[in-house]
């Protein structure tokens, strides 16, 4: 009666590991890499966002879903000042910036772990047209299996961005 009573707790305990895999496995399959974001602005259909965006709610500003943002403004903007901008907005919400890409037109930076997110990594891509300025903004975040809070990031960096410009116009008038 004793062995077999042993032999059963040896048993539980041979669980364990296997439990803690499936536990923290999961947990690693949504990482946020900058590889996962688009590497220039050529791999975004910025007029297919600019119809969704006057077809779908008739704002003049967003285009949101849970992980990106869509801006247009007709504020004129040279580009050495929009990317310092960007990389202001970046710098205000306590990102990393990893690459500045005049040529792509993308700037990426990432965040480390906050109350919601394990971390985070975003683009902000733009496309610069007479009479006005586009930009995408996607957000990559690590999430465990609990979840988290809805938090548009896309969102708070672009409304920033826009904040900069709206500024930016007002002291050149």
């Amino acid at each position: 009666m004793i062995l077999p009573l042993c032999y059963i707790y040896d048993m539980r305990f041979s669980y364990i590991p296997l439990i803690i895999m499936t536990i923290i496995l999961p947990s690693c399959l949504s990482t946020a890499r900058l590889s996962d974001l688009p590497k220039t602005a050529g791999e975004i259909n910025f007029d297919a966002y600019a119809k969704g965006l006057t077809e779908k709610s008739g704002a003049v500003w967003t285009f949101k879903t849970s992980s990106e943002y869509y801006l247009e403004t007709s504020i004129p903007v040279p580009q050495d000042t929009l990317i310092k901008m960007i990389q202001r907005a970046f710098i205000l919400r306590k990102y990393i910036i990893n690459s500045a890409n005049p040529d792509g037109a993308c700037i990426t930076g990432s965040h480390g772990m906050t109350v919601n997110e394990w971390a985070y990594v975003t683009g902000v891509y733009y496309k610069l047209s007479p009479g006005k300025i586009q930009m995408y903004i996607r957000t990559k975040i690590t999430q465990d299996i609990t979840g988290g809070a809805k938090n548009n990031l896309s969102e708070k960096l672009g409304m920033i961005i826009a904040s900069l410009i709206r500024q930016s116009s007002s002291q050149n008038i």
